[in-house]
């Protein structure tokens, strides 16, 4: 004999509990009694009652109680072999771990809803094998395909941004190890499961996808982030990650990336939103019915047999029948009034539940006519006890959510209702869903849950108007960040252009310097007297300014020539000193050359004589 929940053996204890408290009660009883009055007094006023019927009616519910907590523990003993075929595809989950993934565009961040995605698919599995990528500049398989959940569970919790010593994303890295891990499944029950932002820095991602296409593997991708994008958390807090020129790094979600590598491959894509309709739409409409399922494990198994139904049947024995002793000495009247009593009791509660449920609806609808929402969520809370597989109930659960402004409540509750609705309420869950997103600001996802209610009910008037809406509030939004990223970026320019002002501006005062330098240089060339032909040429003025420094020895030597010829022309003829003056001309031509050259100032052409 074994016991299957043995933890429900510590109920034991209020069992022992009641026990005590009742041995208690009747020594209690009795000794209060004797204080009253005598024995013989006693019997005369009051009633004729059976001690012993008293203990057997106290022994009855112990008994009942104790046999309940048995039945609770489910006692089996006996067993037959039974084979045991376990079916489903096999699904390999590639992360992107890069550290982009730490942008906050979604909450908390992008990493944090990938692995909130997967514990959500976990739950979802229908006996299907999974496995685990991690991929950042490079791809490792974290754990292989396999049927343990929990095991799983461990893996998971373990990634973060620093698992991969390899910055970068390498989606298809990633794409080409989980073909690698699927080398050994079933070709028509393979499928990878992409989670990353698709901003993809090291290979080509539509070249694996074909590959993997010709290994017979779909690739079903989910976008985490929005298409605006968010600047990365710098690894100290201090901020925001910059680039080599100072700018924030912002990280947006690629989209036609990852559409690419779905169609190629015959996938399909989504991107995260709250809630569970994207996994739904990858899983149970996508992979479930795109895959074929195979065998992924066969066993022969002992299965015990159940006998916990023996002990319920003695606990409702015993409980029904300590009603049916009467503990007086008239015992046809109380045992009629004692079958009675339960019996009355028996068929209240059976309809009491139905009564109170639709009372519940009603009370809830009244209220949430009346905007008094917190009794309306009550009410129908209530009458969902009742019929939890009601969807209309659930709506309307997620409406009094709506009206109190627990938004999240909300989407949790119109998802909930959308997995067991037809068709005519799942347009208005989702319809909700999205009036809900945006109610929180998120736009991008309540486009989405507008445009899916129209694929469903395209006549829909709010949805096409809410959709229009909510996609002019996007783009509002876009400009509005596209204006302040680019008067950031014309603030962090301004000190640099205004710097490169001064240094123009200095510049230009030294080439002005240089150039006023070079033309009072000339000036005084030019205030010279001009030799004339034919005359005899006298030597300069001892009273005029020497030279500049840089060109003294040119001058000197210009000057030395000059004395020395005016001392010949006196016994030079006239053809003679002409050539003499031409020469000392052409000197001159060389030195202001070389004065504007060193000035910087362009060559213009010199006067002649």
């Amino acid at each position: 004999m074994k016991f299957a929940d043995v933890a429900y053996f510590n109920l034991l204890w209020p069992v022992l509990g009641l026990a005590v408290f009742l041995v208690y009660a009747f020594r209690a009883r009795a000794l209060l009694l004797r204080k009253f009055a005598a024995v013989e007094v006693l019997g005369k006023i009051l009633p004729a009652v059976r001690p012993g019927k008293q203990k057997l009616k106290a022994g009855l519910v112990l008994a009942g109680a104790l046999f309940t907590v048995i039945a609770l523990a489910r006692p089996q003993w006996g067993y037959h072999w039974e084979d045991v075929h376990r079916e489903g595809v096999d699904i390999v989950i590639a992360v992107d771990v890069s550290d982009s993934m730490l942008a906050q565009d979604v909450e908390p961040n992008r990493l944090e809803r990938a692995k909130r995605e997967i514990t959500d698919l976990l739950q979802m599995l229908d006996g299907d094998r999974v496995g685990l990528i991690a991929f950042a500049g490079t791809a490792f398989l974290e754990c292989p395909l396999t049927l343990d959940y929990a095991a799983m569970q461990v893996f998971l919790a373990d990634l973060d941004t620093d698992l991969i010593p390899i910055k970068g994303t390498a989606i298809s890295d990633a794409i080409d190890t989980a073909v690698k891990a699927l080398e050994k499944s079933d070709r028509q029950s393979r499928a990878v499961i992409l989670i990353t932002d698709g901003e993809d820095h090291e290979g080509d991602p539509v070249k694996a996808a074909e590959d993997a296409k010709l290994q017979g593997v779909k690739v079903f991708p989910i976008g985490i982030g929005k298409l605006e994008g968010a600047p990365i958390p710098a690894a100290d807090g201090s901020g925001f990650r910059k680039n080599r020129r100072g700018e924030v790094v912002v990280t947006k979600l690629d989209e036609p990336t990852l559409q690419k590598v779905a169609l190629i491959t015959g996938g399909t894509y989504v991107r995260s939103v709250s809630g569970d309709l994207d996994l739904e739409k990858i899983y149970a409409e996508g992979i479930k019915q795109r895959l074929e399922t195979t065998e992924l494990e066969s066993s022969r198994q002992k299965r015990w047999e159940e006998r916990f139904q023996w002990f319920l049947l003695l606990a409702i024995l015993a409980l029904g029948l300590e009603p049916m002793i009467s503990e007086r000495a008239r015992r046809s009247a109380a045992a009629g009034r004692g079958i009675a009593a339960p019996v009355a009791l028996l068929a209240i509660l059976l309809a009491l539940p139905h009564d109170a449920a639709a009372l519940s609806l009603q009370e809830g609808e009244k209220a949430y006519e009346e905007e008094r929402y917190a009794d309306a969520l009550e009410a129908f809370v209530a009458a969902q006890v009742e019929d939890p597989g009601n969807p209309d109930l659930t709506f309307n659960v997620g409406n009094a959510h709506f009206g109190m402004k627990n938004y999240e409540e909300a989407v949790k509750a119109f998802t909930d209702a959308y997995t067991k609705a037809e068709p005519p309420l799942r347009e208005q869950c989702l319809y909700n869903i999205g009036n809900a997103m945006y109610r929180q600001g998120k736009l991008e996802e309540a486009i989405n849950f507008y445009q899916q209610a129209l694929d469903l009910e395209p006549s829909d008037e709010d949805a096409k108007h809410n959709l229009e809406f909510a996609r002019e509030e996007l783009k509002r939004r876009i400009n509005e960040a596209k204006k302040r990223q680019e008067q950031q970026q014309q603030n962090q320019e301004q000190p640099q252009q205004n710097q490169e002002q001064q240094q123009d501006q200095q510049q230009n005062q030294q080439d002005g310097g240089q150039q006023q330098q070079g033309e009072d240089q000339q000036e005084d060339q030019e205030k010279q007297p001009e030799p004339q032909p034919g005359g005899e040429q006298t030597p300069p003025d001892e009273g005029k300014e020497p030279p500049e420094q840089d060109e003294q020895g040119e001058q000197q030597q210009a000057n030395g020539d000059g004395e020395a010829g005016a001392e010949q022309a006196r016994e030079m003829t006239q053809e003679e000193a002409e050539r003499y003056l031409d020469a000392m001309q052409e000197d001159r031509s060389k030195l202001l050359e070389a004065r504007r050259q060193r000035a910087g100032r362009p060559r213009r052409v010199e006067k002649d004589w």
